[in-house]
């Protein structure tokens, strides 16, 4: 069981991919936050790199998890930005009505 390498992909001014981690069952935020910054810095860092951009924000912001867990144990996330000028800033899905 391991932290995988997120996959994220550059589209229409959208930066969107998925990210595993792998935490005890008894992490705290704190502890989440931490491993989602460090799994996602260098993917975010080559895109701004690559593209002139900064974050608006830390990249665990960017990070929304999804329900249950993968057959090996990580906590998977979807990420999701949007391009606003020369930053990326978090996308957020809308709240389900």
């Amino acid at each position: 069981m391991g932290t995988t390498p997120p996959e994220l992909r550059v589209e229409e001014g959208h930066v969107t991919g998925e990210v595993a981690i792998a935490l005890p069952p008894w992490s705290k935020a704190p502890a989440r936050k931490r491993a989602l910054d460090a799994a996602l810095a260098a993917s975010f860092h080559e895109i701004c790199t690559r593209l002139h951009l900064v974050l608006a924000a830390a990249p665990s912001s960017y990070a929304m998890p999804r329900p249950g867990k993968s057959e090996d144990g990580t906590l998977l996330y979807d990420v999701s930005g949007l391009i606003e000028g020369d930053r990326i800033v978090p996308a957020r899905r809308a709240a389900a009505k």
